[in-house]
This record gives C-alpha cells, sequence and structure tokens, in this order.
C-alpha cells in the first residue's frame, strides 16, 4: 500500500528523533570554548548525512525507483547516486532549470555530458529521446559503473558511449552541428574550456554550470569565453515549489 509523503511512520519518526538528538548534541559542542570548531563541522556533516540517508530511503520506500516527474519521468532509477543528492532525482526536481532544455531533444543528435555522475542525464536523455547518442565522461569509476549499470537498466545501452577524463581536444572533436554539451566538473570548467578554443564549439549548444569557488568556474569567466561565439543565457537556480511535487 502506497503512503502518502505526509503520513507519519514508526521508523521515519524514530529517525526524526535520532536526527533531533544529534542536532542539540551539536548545538552544546558548539557553545563549549574547549571543542574545537572543526571538529563540529565534521559531525555536522555526519548529520548532515545521517538526515539525507533517512529522506532518501523514504523516496525509495514510497516511489519506488521511478523517476516521478520532469524531462525524464518514468526513466527506471538504480538505488545509488554518485556525488550528488538522490532524493531529488527520484522526485525529477534536480537541476529542474534545465528541464525546457531537455524537452527539446529532438533539436539535437548527440549529447555530451561532461561530469555524468551516476547518468541521470545522460541516460535520460537516451529515454527521452530514442533517436540520440550520449557520450557521457566521469573521472570516478563508480560513478561510470553506476553510469553503465543505469543504462542497462533502461535498455538504452547501446547508445550510450562512456569515458574517464575528458580533454580539450576530445570537446573540440564531438562539438559537432546538432550536438548539445553540458559540463559541470565542479570547477575545472574553466581548466577545461580555457584550454579549448570557443571558437571549436560553435556549432553547437553548451550548458556549463558555475562554481563560485577559489577555482571555479564564473559567470565572468563564460562571458569572456563565450561572447564571441554564442548567444549567452543565464539560467538561475530557483527555490522548490513543495505543493508541485509528486504524491
Amino acid at each position: 500500500m502506497s503512503l502518502p509523503l505526509n503520513r507519519p511512520r514508526p521508523m521515519l519518526t524514530a529517525k526524526r528523533e535520532v536526527v533531533a538528538w544529534i542536532g542539540r548534541a551539536l548545538q552544546r559542542l558548539a557553545a563549549s570554548p574547549s571543542v574545537d570548531a572543526n571538529a563540529v563541522l565534521d559531525a555536522s556533516k555526519l548529520g548532515f548525512e545521517f538526515r539525507r540517508q533517512m529522506i532518501d530511503g523514504y523516496l525509495r520506500d514510497h516511489y519506488g525507483l521511478t523517476v516521478q516527474s520532469g524531462p525524464f519521468q518514468g526513466m527506471a532509477y538504480i538505488a545509488e547516486a554518485a556525488g550528488s543528492l538522490y532524493g531529488p532525482k527520484i522526485l525529477g526536481t534536480y537541476e529542474l532549470e534545465l528541464a525546457h532544455i531537455f524537452g527539446q531533444l529532438e533539436r539535437y543528435e548527440t549529447f555530451v555530458d561532461v561530469g555524468c555522475a551516476e547518468g541521470y542525464f545522460a541516460v535520460g536523455a537516451l529515454v527521452a529521446a530514442p533517436h540520440l547518442r550520449t557520450l557521457a565522461f566521469d573521472l570516478d569509476a563508480r560513478a561510470r559503473q553506476l553510469c553503465a549499470a543505469l543504462a542497462e537498466t533502461n535498455e538504452v545501452a547501446g547508445r550510450l558511449q562512456i569515458g574517464d577524463l575528458c580533454r580539450p581536444e576530445d570537446l573540440a572533436r564531438l562539438a559537432s552541428p546538432k550536438t548539445l554539451i553540458m559540463i559541470d566538473v565542479e570547477g575545472a570548467e574553466t581548466s577545461l574550456l580555457g584550454s579549448t578554443p570557443a571558437e571549436a564549439l560553435s556549432d553547437c549548444d553548451v550548458v556549463v554550470e558555475t562554481h563560485y569557488t577559489s577555482a571555479g568556474c564564473t559567470l565572468e569567466f563564460l562571458h569572456a569565453y563565450f561572447s564571441a561565439t554564442h548567444d549567452l543565457t543565464i539560467i538561475e537556480q530557483t527555490a522548490r515549489d513543495p505543493s508541485a511535487f509528486p504524491r
């Protein structure tokens, strides 16, 4: 029997009590002048991870392994994510700001996903567009294994090619007309693009995630890099509306 999200369950209530206890313990630690601040931060991260796993487990129990909404609605998923949150992918709200792009995949013949993780976009694009082929890259071996498993689960492995490092020469070679390129490599976008002439990408559409860190990719860099070859559109992160989530 399917349970609504707002109905409490004994196990979930018990886990909430544990999370609350961890929060109170961290507050007491933070108030003590003799406690190392880094130790409190590490403990906070553990508390966050516990809470994340609690929510992910609840979503698996409630929805199973099927993406509930968004451009990849109906995609069969696996029980693990690589380097990002799992729950929003099952809900179909992960990076929902890009949904309009992945709702127009008929415009493309090839999708290049640099930093594919377990394949939410790499495989999702193949599920949504049966004519498409995807070339996916990720440095993490486990992410590549999960991406291959997700493709097998959805019976699209024949249209997916997975590699590890995407080099500037690879990016330039793959940037043919009717190609969509997405780059999300946690700050290394500047290094990859900076070694790839912008003119080499002029025939395709490119989505790049910004990372405002010391080594990250910024809007200022992207504007300077693409201004002569592309029309730039800034896609801002938006808040999620809980009432719009699938029930």
